[in-house]
Parts: structure tokens; sequence; C-alpha cells
């Protein structure tokens, strides 16, 4: 949570709150991506244990932009969990 405090826009008993914008979209991506939050968020609702996958396709047309708190992430240091020499990134959310 350190690492990232920086976003958090509210904490209460270790609970935080990010706010979060994405842009530079075509119309089916950003369905796609209300899809998966909407997949995130049913999970949690749910206390059901999914796994999700994804495929980015970054030299193709999905290029998107991501703001946390107004600050542009590619400005930010990559998390131990981000390295692009892998050609597959794993993230938990327990």
């Amino acid at each position: 949570m350190k690492k990232y405090s920086e976003h958090i826009l509210e904490a209460k008993d270790e609970i935080v709150t990010l706010s979060v914008e994405i842009s530079n979209l075509q119309p089916h991506q950003a369905e796609e991506l209300k899809n998966l939050l909407f997949a995130f968020d049913a999970a949690g609702s749910l206390g059901c244990s999914r796994e999700f996958k994804c495929f980015v396709d970054g030299d193709g047309a999905f290029r998107p932009k991501v703001t946390i708190d107004e600050k542009v992430l590619k400005d930010q240091k990559l998390g131990k969990n981000v390295n692009f020499d892998n050609e597959i990134l794993e993230f938990s959310f327990e």
C-alpha cells in the first residue's frame, strides 16, 4: 500500500479509494473494460473467487492512457510484478 499511497484518495481502517481515469479508448474497448470492472465488482460482491484473463495488443489499436489521482502512470515506477521482459504478467487481489 505504501508504494501507491500518493494515489489514495480516502483511507479508513486500511480500506482505500482510488480515482482512476482511462482515456484514448475506442467505444468497444471501453465496453470491454467496463465488463472487466463489472466482473471485479461482482466477484467481490458475491464473495467468489475468479481468475481473469485479458490480452493487451499494445502495438495495435489498444493504447489506453491511465491516470490515477491526476498522475499519469507512465511517469510512475513500475510495481514489482510489472516486468515487461515476461510475456505473462500476474496480479493477485487476495
